[in-house]
């Protein structure tokens, strides 16, 4: 306890000479947390994640730049410094992020790098930071990586871009205070989730995009057969569509079931747009809510919209898909 109590009073010491205030972290339980699946956040995976943590980034060109050869020690004052070590070090950007439970992260105010997001984690664990521009929600680096509950860690890859992503280096998470934030599991109950079908979904709605800068709305009809269309534009927009659980199966011929969609804006194959300049496929995940005194009626589809999905996801905007006919 005597430990704790100095933890908590050195990070009050370093909250008020930055001026930041800690978000209070939740009391957790001993037993797993029972909750509904949220699309951000600490109810959007297998664990909880909200908490300060230290992230080291290092890229390709800092591991090129750090000299192999060895070097001797030398002596600074009160300790031994290694001049590789010391530059490796200065090469791997140490920061320290703010996640909050609802989703968002960043940096403390006062931080030589300014840093800020939006968080989530997925049922096996695969955590996605998305890194916002300066101005507006612009992503400008993706980081993914897999969370290992048994050392309390995340490591993954730094993706720049958010339409053609391109591999920048490798990340790492790890608690700021190891003693004060434990590992907390999400016990998350799909089972009682409305398990939607195709016949359920198919029908007219309007398809709402915000991104950076830029805000759209169009009506499309899904069809029974999985596929859509754009309705009342010029020209065509189109591709596929299915509900699922878990796993997304671009590829699959039937129908799924699931509390969740995938809408699929496709350039080419059979059922594809016409009539409008795309630079890429666009990939709609979503999840699907009834509508209120009647859950067997969709109220609205709520997701992210992603990019470059094939290789490593980068997500560019979110969706709405209402219904036309409520």
């Amino acid at each position: 306890m005597g430990l704790r109590r100095a933890l908590s009073r050195c990070w009050a010491l370093a909250c008020l000479a930055s001026g930041w205030q800690r978000v209070p972290r939740p009391f957790h339980r001993a037993t797993p947390l029972r909750a509904a699946f949220h699309a951000e956040g600490d109810l959007s995976g297998a664990f909880q994640l909200s908490g300060v943590w230290k992230l080291e980034r290092q890229s390709d060109d800092a591991v090129e730049q750090v000299p192999i050869q060895p070097t001797n020690p030398s002596w600074s004052g009160d300790r031994w410094s290694d001049v590789v070590r010391e530059l490796a070090r200065k090469q791997r950007q140490q920061e320290l992020l703010q996640l909050d439970a609802a989703g968002g992260w960043r940096s403390p105010p006062g931080a030589s790098v300014e840093l800020r997001g939006k968080w989530s984690m997925d049922g096996n664990a695969e955590v996605t930071l998305a890194r916002f521009g300066r101005h507006g929600n612009h992503v400008t680096e993706t980081w993914t990586g897999q969370y290992d509950s048994s050392a309390n860690r995340v490591e993954g890859v730094v993706l720049e871009g958010a339409s053609e992503p391109e591999y920048a280096g490798r990340f790492s998470l790890t608690p700021a205070f190891p003693s004060l934030q434990p590992v907390v599991k999400n016990n998350i109950l799909r089972k009682n989730e409305t398990q939607w079908r195709v016949a359920d979904v198919a029908g007219e709605y309007t398809l709402e995009f915000q991104g950076d800068g830029s805000i759209s709305a169009y009506d499309i009809r899904l069809l029974p057969n999985r596929t859509w269309t754009s309705v009342g534009l010029s020209a065509t927009l189109a591709g596929s569509w299915n509900v699922f659980d878990s796993d997304v199966n671009l590829a699959s011929g039937i129908d799924g079931t699931g509390p969740r969609l995938w809408l699929w804006l496709r350039r080419f194959g059979q059922t594809s747009s016409s009539g409008v300049h795309l630079s890429q496929d666009r990939l709609y995940l979503g999840r699907i809510t009834g509508a209120a005194g009647d859950a067997s009626k969709i109220r609205r589809v709520k997701g992210q919209v992603a990019v470059g999905w094939s290789t490593e996801p980068a997500f560019i905007g979110s969706f709405r898909l209402v219904p036309r006919h409520q």
